[in-house]
């Protein structure tokens, strides 16, 4: 099945939109509806340029939803403490495996966001395939801030330790 990218506008508003039309047909909404919480899907990536807003969107929906939040810049950031932190890119694989391991071990009931700045479409099908077979994720649901490359570019450049101009 073919992922549908949202903005996060349309991801928290659809359910909204759902109750205001049950309302307006006479019906009462599902008890949780109207918040947005019912219809949260459980496995969420969320793909941006770096400075994008993405972790800022992944903490908000997780701490709305009660779900579980952590990417790559939080496994670096364990993984390097004191060599550069997040911004450090070296060790990959043991980056993702620390990613993959949180993901997979957080509570499958509740949303599971991965933070990921994955905007190389080559890279899209093998990070989707290594979320369902390294993290259990079943329907992935991709969320994307609605951010200009440009605006990206130079929240990035006013970062302390900024994501170096390769990756981007």
């Amino acid at each position: 099945r073919n992922t549908m990218v949202k903005t996060y506008l349309q991801f928290l508003n659809e359910a909204n939109r759902k109750a205001q039309l049950a309302s307006k047909r006479g019906s009462q909404p599902k008890p949780g509806l109207k918040s947005g919480k019912e219809k949260i899907p459980k496995d969420i990536k969320m793909v941006g340029m770096p400075g994008s807003g993405k972790s800022t969107m992944a903490k908000k929906i997780a701490r709305a939803t009660g779900g579980f939040a952590t990417g790559y810049d939080d496994a670096r950031e364990t993984i390097h403490k004191g060599k550069g932190g997040r911004a450090n890119q070296s060790e990959f694989p043991k980056v993702h495996s620390l990613t993959m391991s949180r993901l997979k071990t957080a509570r499958q009931d509740r949303p599971r966001i991965q933070d990921n700045t994955n905007v190389n479409p080559k890279f899209k099908q093998s990070t989707d395939d290594s979320l369902k077979k390294d993290a259990g994720f079943r329907d992935i649901t991709t969320v994307s801030p609605k951010t200009s490359q440009r605006r990206s570019f130079a929240r990035n450049a006013r970062r302390e330790h900024p994501v170096p101009r390769f990756v981007m």
